[in-house]
């Protein structure tokens, strides 16, 4: 099975990421390793709220199968405490322990 992230802001195309309404990005890959294919992804998104970044996870409907499919990766995130920053090396870390490898282009 295909786990990777990909994080565009520091891809090949970063400079197309400017004046975005987020502040950073990390996309998650779910897919088979034939063709190297997708079956689903989702985004985690850090936007500014206060002068902090503060992150949320986007996906669409037909990548809901990610809550049933990783549930020990959003496990692991549920037991940030609030009031910690999640920081994207944080969230990287964690994605790496379940097996996600980075893709980014650089």
């Amino acid at each position: 099975m295909r786990k990777g992230y990909i994080l565009p802001f520091e891809a090949h195309y970063k400079d197309q990421m400017k004046g975005r309404e987020f502040v950073d990005e990390i996309s998650v890959l779910v897919g088979s390793e034939i063709g190297r294919g997708v079956d689903y992804e989702f985004s985690i998104k850090w936007y500014k709220i206060l002068n902090e970044a503060c992150p949320r996870i986007e996906l669409f409907h037909d990548s809901w199968k990610a809550f049933e499919d990783l549930a020990p990766f959003f496990r692991e995130l549920s037991w940030v405490h609030p009031r910690h920053a999640v920081v994207r090396d944080l969230v990287i870390s964690i994605l790496q322990k379940h097996g996600f490898k980075d893709e980014t282009e650089r």
